[in-house]
């Protein structure tokens, strides 16, 4: 006997499996743990192995809070289940994989036999057991013999074949709608409403209309799990959408409202309203005199009160509730004065589908946000509210089944979606959980829909609770007596979905095909000449990454079957060309290590295989193009250097060439037999050429630092040149001995083919180009094995540099092919933009720099193409998070004449190898003035009429740093024409513009203003009273957060206090400066703030109003100006919140 038991380290908050055997006589034996993850990851899993060598071991596997953490993803957040494993198996034999016999588990079907390795009494620990014992301290026992439970969810389970129906796929976090989605088309009436309402006309990407038919369609009639993501583009929604989770009550509301809007003036108009519609009738009716007032309004679906509220019933009874106005709360009757009167709701009519939102969801003032409410809420599935109807009803009996309900497990911010959905009422319920279907137990659910209270002293007790109904669909008997009423599918709709999914197949038939292609990209002599684009890692040509594309003058594309030979190839680029067959050659193309591609290896050693078993080692997806080179020799000597590119033949004419191309079936292109046949009668000429073993294709360059420097690269061909392997075999066929050929070799062949007269004398440099970073110059006398020369290599050749006359100065920064190599590394061409998009004046440019070009340089390059003075141009960044310019401009006094700050550190390239971006500003003073003086950025108080603002107005001032706060505050007083007669302007020192710090002294230097604060420009009156003691208040807006700390709201202000003023001459003076209506600050109190605490002066407010204000010791007023603060305590609104799920749902019409 085995006994497993799990349970939770109060000491260490641990989760622990302890394993425990009867004796010892099997020895050590090993055991392995796995906790299991919800998305099937293997990679997130957690296993812990152990070994049992005694009879018992208790394994660690993770912590409790991490565990219960619904992102970490272990527990399941509609059931609170967790998977865990515990297998003991013989230390040697390793974990077995087949673990498994006989599933008893309702969620798999599995059937596998058990591993040889496991033994007779292994079992494991998982969530078929039952899960109150899981956290408890009583073990799970589990007794030899027992059939092994397998936990493993079974992927192979076919909704549509156990059900008959298919479910939808999840975006990511769509499941809610996906859930209203299915009850909506289990509602026959609704389905046929949609399917009747025209849509011929529509456009197939943006018509929500024409993409809810078609989803609604698939559900009929397709077999696996639906898409929605057309429907949801037909939304207007963008990904992100697709991941952020709504309400499902407001997703229902607003596509039933663009429903309706394509419907009007259809036949299909009213058909919403006749099924959703039902209406209310608010009243107020006067006790004691004949005095009613009510209004009639329609409702599609009712909003239910869940909180302390045992079941349905009782929502509707406290729905309907009677409210009796009367004492001052009085209702004013008009002719008959205030009167007493009772205030209600009564149902008028209720519709055939009534839609029920449980209110689930409330708005918690202690923590200012909204909750959940888990309270238990019991519902029935048959509702009767006859008694909710007036006595005079004429309509069909109000006597509803209930359909469906929509189930959420989470919390406010999150969680999951699901339905329960009877289709037809007197048959089986189903569990719709976005693409699984499965049959439900109709007890079972009802029980973990209602909700329950949650137990604190249960972790698993409180996830159980996070699931309850949110959304109750009833029908009513007499319009829907079986729900499952037949809505067919317009002819029209059903011709056109089933064009769409013919059209879909041969789409995908069609890439499966292309599938079967090669898209070549096939370089010459010609494109090497071309090429200027070097890079750290590109240096031989560019290959397009486009899959489609016309053959150019300098390189061909060709689309050939896989199954082709290569002797079929060389007849197609024969074709395609016009070079003789037997006058090229092809090469693969291979990346080295060092990141370069270059020619590798010919594929004439392939002739007669298919292309792909020659291209077999290329990574070949059917999009990615495959890079190859085609060497051209002029005759049959191949041993010269030689440039020759296709530009230099004409294709040959065949039968059909001119001709529109047929299409197959599928629409691609057919061959004509006309260049079938010159394909088929060119391969079969070719021959073989195949070099001795050791031999290599060299290309050569030119530099030439006379000439401009665009153009003092030049490529001047390629040769094939002998290794000592190569060599020595070429003397046996030449009949004498040859040990390889040497650099100087290759020179001499430079020398008498690269120009069209010899070069006379020995006085070539050559150095190999290894990549653009690594340039060697060769030893002319070393053999190319020693120079590690191989295929593809590349040479580049210059005469030798002369030294500069000690009298001239040289302005050649190249002399020699390293440094001009150098210099195209470090060549950009940086775009200039102005950092305002509002100045006219300024212009965007391109400027070629290079990366090592100081910042004075780069100034300078951008001044002389301004025609300014450098001095008078200010860079900015550029912000690969924003995509514009930084905020901070770069500091000439820092970068101007700094060493080793160059071009490269002031470009964002860092995440953006492409961002050669700044961004420039034109000064109409030297930066040299500007910088020197201290920027501050000041807010001015809406409280000063001369301001003219209603929110605190940012000025940002560039002062000298002699300024003072005096001289600062008389600046601004000029400039926004403050009377200076009547008010003093003072600043103040707040955190966020709400909590006031003090009130900054005039004589206070600018500098020494701190930027973490935020200052306020504010104003008192003059106190002209003479012989009258007066202090500055500084006053705050606050509410409580704990204890009596506080949490500061709204702007900071001051006001002045007199010695003679009383509590009531204070608030009025307060309440004229923040320009608060009387009914408003009437329900306001006073306080004292002291310390960042409340100090409660008042009990209600205006109860001191007779007191005098200097003798409120709770003040401190002794303290001076700006060092007194007296608080506002009133609620500020709730904050907005700026999650993306807290976004309202938008659907575009159409």
């Amino acid at each position: 006997m085995w006994v497993f038991r799990c349970f939770h380290d109060d000491t260490t908050g641990d989760v622990v499996v302890d394993v425990a055997r009867v004796d010892e006589t099997m020895g050590t034996l090993a055991v392995q743990v796995t906790l299991f993850h919800m998305s099937g990851n293997e990679a997130k899993h957690v296993v812990v192995n152990a070994h049992l060598q005694e009879t018992t071991v208790a394994i660690k596997v993770t912590d409790m809070m991490t565990l219960m953490d619904p992102a970490t993803g272990f527990v399941h957040s509609e059931t609170g289940c967790f998977t865990m494993t515990a297998v003991v198996f013989q230390s040697g034999a390793g974990p077995p994989q087949k673990r498994f016999k006989g599933s008893t588990s309702e969620t798999s079907s599995n059937v596998s036999t058990v591993d040889e390795d496991l033994l007779a009494d292994d079992t494991l620990l998982g969530p078929d057991e039952p899960l109150p014992d899981v956290f408890d301290s009583n073990p799970v026992v589990v007794d030899e013999g027992k059939n092994f439970v397998d936990l493993a969810l079974n992927m192979s389970y076919d909704s549509k074949q156990a059900t008959g129906m298919v479910g939808l796929k999840n975006q990511g976090a769509t499941c809610y709608m996906n859930s209203l989605l299915q009850t909506l088309f289990h509602l026959a009436p609704f389905r046929k409403a949609v399917y009747d309402t025209p849509t011929t006309d529509d456009d197939s990407a943006n018509s929500v209309v024409l993409a809810l038919q078609r989803v609604f369609y698939r559900l009929e009639t397709s077999d696996k799990a639906v898409s929605t993501k057309e429907l949801t583009k037909s939304f207007g929604w963008s990904h992100m959408d697709a991941f952020t989770q709504h309400d499902v009550q407001e997703l229902y509301r607003i596509l039933c409202d663009r429903l309706e809007e394509k419907m009007k003036g259809t036949p299909a108009d009213g058909l919403i309203k006749q099924l959703f519609e039902g209406k209310v009738k608010s009243f107020i009716s006067c006790v004691n005199v004949s005095c009613e007032s009510s209004r009639e309004e329609s409702f599609y679906d009712l909003q239910l009160d869940v909180k302390g509220l045992a079941n349905l019933d009782a929502s509707f009874q406290k729905y309907i509730e009677v409210e009796m106005l009367d004492g001052e709360n009085q209702y004013d009757a008009k002719d008959f004065g205030k009167q007493d009167a009772k205030k209600g709701l009564a149902f008028e009519a209720l519709p055939p589908v009534l839609n029920i939102q449980l209110k689930r969801f409330e708005y918690d003032p202690l923590r200012d946000g909204m909750v959940k409410v888990h309270d238990r809420f019991e519902f029935p599935k048959r509702l009767d509210l006859t008694e909710y109807l007036p006595v005079a009803n004429d309509g069909p009996a109000p006597v509803y089944h209930l359909h469906s309900i929509l189930v959420h497990s989470g919390d406010v911010h999150g969680g999951h979606y699901y339905v329960y959905v009877r289709p037809r009422l007197d048959k089986d319920w189903y569990k719709f959980d976005d693409d699984v279907i499965s049959a439900a137990d109709e007890a079972a659910l009802l029980e973990g829909s209602y909700g329950q209270v949650a137990d604190t002293t249960s972790p698993l007790a409180r996830i159980l609770s996070c699931s309850s109904a949110y959304m109750l669909v009833y029908l009513r008997e007499d319009t829907c007596p079986s729900g499952m009423e037949t809505a067919a599918i317009p002819d029209s709709l059903k011709d056109r979905f089933e064009a769409e999914e013919l059209a879909a197949r041969r789409r995908k038939r069609l890439q499966q095909r292309e599938n079967s292609f090669y898209h070549l990209r096939i370089a010459t002599d010609d494109c090497l000449a071309a090429f200027d684009k070097y890079s750290a890692r590109n240096d031989f040509c560019l290959i397009p990454k486009t899959p489609r594309g016309r053959t150019s003058a300098t390189m061909l594309h060709l689309k050939v079957l896989r199954t082709w030979t290569v002797r079929q190839l060389y007849g197609l680029v024969h074709a395609e060309s016009g070079v003789p067959v037997n006058l090229m050659r092809l090469w693969k193309l291979a990346t080295r290590e060092n990141h370069t591609t270059r020619p590798d290896e010919p594929v004439d050693k392939w002739l007669d295989a298919t292309l792909q078993e020659a291209l077999a080692d290329a990574d070949a997806a059917s999009t990615k193009p495959i890079g190859l080179f085609l060497e051209i020799f002029p005759h049959e000597d191949r041993e010269e250097l030689k440039k020759m590119g296709i530009l230099d033949y004409s294709p040959p004419d065949y039968e059909g060439k001119h001709a529109t191309p047929e299409l197959d079936e599928d629409g691609i292109e057919v061959l004509p037999a006309g260049l079938v046949a010159l394909v088929d009668e060119a391969a079969s000429e070719r021959e073989p050429i195949i070099d001795p073993r050791g031999s290599m294709l060299l290309f050569v360059k030119f530099y030439n630092p006379d000439r401009p420097l665009a153009q003092r690269l030049c490529y001047m061909g390629s040769m094939v040149m002998h290794g000592a392997e190569a060599g020595m075999c070429w003397g046996c066929l030449m009949g004498k001995e040859r040990s390889g050929d040497v650099v100087s070799s290759a020179i001499r062949m430079i020398q008498a083919r690269a120009f069209d007269e010899p070069i006379e004398g020995d006085d070539l440099v050559l150095y190999e180009e290894v990549q653009p970073e690594s340039i060697n110059v060769l030893d002319p006398s070393a053999t190319l094995k020693e120079s590690e020369l191989q295929n593809g290599d590349m040479l580049v050749f210059q005469f030798p540099p002369t030294e500069p006359d000690a009298d001239e100065d040289s302005d050649d920064e190249c002399p020699t092919v390293p440094d001009f190599f150098q210099y195209l590394l470090n060549r950009v061409d940086v775009h200039f933009k102005p950092r305002f998009e509002d100045d006219d004046a300024a212009e965007a440019l391109e400027l070629p720099l290079q990366l090592t070009d100081s910042y004075d340089a780069v100034v300078q390059a951008l001044a002389s193409a301004l025609a300014v003075d450098p001095l008078h141009v200010r860079l900015y960044q550029h912000s690969t998070v924003t995509h514009g310019p930084k905020n901070v401009p770069l500091r000439h006094a820092k970068y101007s004449g700094a060493s080793g700050i160059m071009l490269k550190n002031l470009l964002s390239t860092e995440y953006d190898k492409n961002a050669h971006v700044l961004y420039y500003e034109r000064l109409d003073d030297s930066i040299i003035v500007l910088e020197r003086k201290k920027k501050l950025a000041l807010y001015l108080s809406p409280c000063e009429p001369a301001f003219e603002t209603e929110q605190l107005n940012k000025v940002e001032l560039l002062l000298e740093p002699t300024c003072t706060v005096e001289s600062t505050l008389a600046d601004i007083a000029v400039r926004y024409r403050v009377d200076t007669t009547a008010v003093d302007l003072r600043l103040l020192e707040t955190r966020h513009g709400s909590t006031l710090l003090r009130i900054v002294p005039g004589p206070t230097a600018v500098p020494e203003l701190q930027g973490s604060f935020l200052y306020i420009v504010d104003s008192v009156p003059k106190v002209k009273r003479p012989l009258c003691n007066a202090t500055v208040l500084g006053v705050m807006h606050f509410s409580y957060s704990h204890d009596d700390y506080i949490n500061t709201h709204h702007t900071a202000g001051l006001v002045i206090v007199y010695d003679d003023d009383t509590f009531g001459t204070l608030r009025a003076r307060v309440r004229t400066k923040f320009n608060v209506a009387d009914d408003v600050f009437a329900k306001w109190k006073l306080s004292a703030i002291v310390d960042n605490k409340g100090i409660a002066l008042e009990t209600e407010p205006g109860d001191l109003d007779t007191c005098i204000v200097y003798d409120e010791a709770r003040l401190a007023l002794e303290r001076g100006d700006g060092y007194c603060f007296l608080g506002l305590e009133y609620q500020a609104a709730a904050k907005v919140e700026t999650r993306r799920r807290d976004m309202g749902i938008k659907i575009r019409s159409g």
